[in-house]
């Protein structure tokens, strides 16, 4: 028993000797002797040549010396002046500069050829970025230079780098991107004392309450595809690569060019760029200068700015995921509101949301929704119908899926639109417009548009109905109809091939309806209208007084663009005018005859039927010779069929149809076509 309490005394013993001579000889051991060593090994980690010119010193530490989990001392490393070199392909020597490095080092892992970093301190950093046209860049590690990355094996080195945190103090940051040919130097500088998250951030994104102080005050100068870039702002001392409870702070107020951008909130996970919480404000002269920024194609606008909240998710298994919500802004003299979401998902890019506005100007806002003015040499000379190309090859570059709805829309001179509703969706060159409803004086229009930019020519198809058309509302300054209450309502179903509005009425199929019940018709209504043929046939039918209308009635049938009445009916209080004839869209042509049948003995005058002939433009309207037609041969020529009447006996009001100054008209109409069919 004896021998084996001196036996175990001498292994003890031994073993404290043993240790005590290793910390003596580790204390006392020159560390800079393992600098070719230890650049070795992390030139091999990083792909790149590392070197360390100044001294290198090693301490041992406690765990929770470090704040970390353990028993165990772990060494404590030192450099001083450390390089990182860069491809040989890059204008500059190093990828980046350190004064000072420190961090603890975890020594098991590296059995596993794994560099475990918990924490590493960076003393004076400068980084020098580079990206050329290609896409090659010099902060991609370990792909540039195979070579550097083989062992004397022939195989890659296997080591891999883990980081925990990162602090650093003042520092440089230099970006030469040709790719997007931007030319930055930035530059970051302790404050002189920190400054609490929420003294800065207004609007508090969701983590606020976790995110750390700022720290640094960071400047930035330079150009961005040759626009000026100033700008400043703050950002937090500790950057936590592998905690996502641990938001990094940040602060920007940067100019490019005319366009200011000035954000506060956090980004979480840097090392991944998992997410971003920010209060985001954007202005400038014109949303078209945005392309550079944010890679996304919009039109040129008056000077806007708006004000909202974007998050985004960079790391999602489809693509990153922006939301930018319960923004305001102005375009122009126009409000904006709403939320946006946009995923830049494969193939396509996907934009969903909802926006809305109290006033809207089309002025301000028609380069958006395609309102805006034609290009020099989109219009042709004497036409009337819009020619303007549509620019499809946009519809193909993103899908989207956005409502919007509008208190009132000013259209210049025009009537204004009230409470709109729009849901435009486009899937892969396929643009639907379904709900569009929209109130005009004092009416409603409802129904559908879709374009279909996959075929070629483009496949259009156009189904809307109007109600409760007020003629007092339509023409608000004409006084003599003020007295005159008239409705209007209507309807069109058209389907058709081409690349414009024009094209695709010129290859129309389908039909239309007009009924007006009530109202009262004179020249000088048709000279307020614009419409000077129809001025001149009513100073032929009716002179230059104010003459009382029960119903027009109106159903085109539409085949190849072209338009043919199947009942085309003016009653008034002395007369009844039926038009027949053709109107071709594709042309431009009008060919109408218009009979008008005398109530009285008012106009004995008029013997013989008016044409209406020549262009949209410049129409020629006159009488044709001849006798006037005979009542029954008018009849028989002009009679109407059953079917569209039916389809406009529908067009007036509900509840109304007794009371209808269209009801009576309609029946005789109907009475006339049964007796033609005996």
């Amino acid at each position: 028993m004896a021998r084996a309490g001196r036996i175990l005394a001498w292994v003890v013993g031994g073993l404290l000797l043993i240790l005590g001579v290793s910390a003596a000889v580790l204390a006392t051991f020159d560390w800079s002797r393992l600098k070719p060593t230890i650049t070795e090994r992390a030139s091999a980690a990083l792909g790149r040549t590392v070197a360390i010119d100044g001294p290198l010193e090693v301490d041992w530490r406690m765990p929770w010396e470090a704040g970390v989990e353990g028993v165990l001392p772990r060494p404590h490393i030192t450099a001083h002046e450390l390089s990182i070199g860069n491809p040989d392909w890059a204008s500059t020597p190093h990828f980046a500069t350190l004064e000072r490095i420190a961090f603890t080092l975890r020594p098991w892992p590296l059995l596993g050829r794994r560099v475990v970093i918990p924490h590493i301190e960076l003393g004076r950093p400068a980084v020098f970025l580079e990206r050329q046209e290609s896409g090659r860049n010099n902060w991609t590690f370990g792909k540039e230079d195979d070579a550097a990355k083989q062992d004397e094996s022939g195989k890659g080195s296997g080591w891999q780098v883990d980081i925990g945190e990162i602090a650093f103090d003042r520092g440089h940051v230099r970006l030469d991107d040709a790719r997007r040919e931007a030319h930055l130097e930035a530059t970051l500088e302790p404050l002189g004392e920190p400054i609490p998250f929420g003294k800065i951030a207004r609007g508090e994104p969701a983590k606020r309450e976790v995110a750390q102080d700022y720290a640094f005050a960071w400047t930035v100068e330079g150009t961005h595809r040759k626009e000026k870039v100033r700008g400043e702002g703050r950002t937090g001392g500790l950057l936590a690569l592998n905690d996502r409870d641990r938001p990094f702070p940040i602060q920007a107020d940067v100019s490019v060019g005319h366009t200011r951008i000035a954000a506060v909130g956090t980004l979480t996970d840097p090392r991944d760029l998992a997410a971003l919480d920010l209060n985001l404000r954007l202005s400038g002269r014109s949303m078209s200068e945005l392309y550079p920024i944010v890679r996304v194609t919009l039109p040129d606008t008056p000077p806007y700015s708006t004000d909202g909240h974007l998050t985004a998710r960079l790391r999602e298994p489809e693509g990153s995921i922006y939301r930018y919500e319960d923004f305001t802004g102005r375009v122009g003299e126009s409000d904006l509101r709403g939320t946006l979401e946009y995923a830049a998902r494969e193939p396509q890019p996907r934009l969903t949301g909802t926006l809305g506005s109290r006033q809207l100007r089309i002025q301000d806002l028609g380069p958006l929704v395609g309102a805006g003015a034609a290009e020099e040499g989109d219009e042709p000379e004497g036409g009337v119908l819009p020619e303007q190309e549509f620019r499809t090859q946009r519809w193909k570059a993103m899908d989207a899926d956005v409502r919007f709805q509008g208190e009132r829309i000013e259209r210049g001179e025009g009537l204004p639109l009230t409470n709109v509703d729009v849901h435009l969706m486009l899937d892969n060159g396929l643009l639907r417009l379904a709900p569009l409803a929209f109130g005009m004086a004092g009416g409603r229009i409802e129904g559908e548009i879709r374009l279909d930019s996959r075929d070629e020519p483009l496949a259009g198809k156009l189904d809307l109905e109007a109600r409760g058309f007020e003629l007092v509302e339509l023409f608000p300054d004409f006084e003599p109809i003020q007295a005159h209450l008239g409705e209007m309502n209507g309807g069109a179903e058209l389907a058709g091939h081409g690349n414009s509005v024009g094209a695709l009425l010129g290859s129309a199929d389908g039909g239309a309806q007009l009924l007006v019940d009530g109202g009262a018709v004179s020249s000088a209504l048709m000279e307020l209208a614009g419409l000077n043929f129809g001025r001149y046939l009513v100073d032929q039918l009716f002179g230059d007084e104010l003459v009382r209308i029960n119903c027009l009635l109106a159903d085109f049938m539409v085949d190849d663009g072209v338009m043919r009445p199947q009942v085309f009916v003016l009653d008034t209080e002395n007369m009844v005018v039926r038009v027949n004839g053709t109107i071709r869209l594709g042309a431009e042509e009008l060919d109408l005859t218009v009979h008008p049948r005398s109530k009285g003995m008012r106009i004995l005058s008029l013997r013989s039927p008016l044409y209406v002939q020549g262009s949209f433009a410049e129409p020629d309207v006159g009488v044709k010779p001849g006798p006037l037609v005979a009542r029954g041969a008018g009849a028989a020529a002009l009679g109407a069929a059953i079917g569209p009447l039916a389809g406009l006996l529908a067009l007036i009001a509900p509840g109304t149809s007794e009371g209808s100054r269209c009801t009576p008209v309609l029946e005789r109409l109907r009475s006339e076509g049964e007796g033609q069919q005996q």
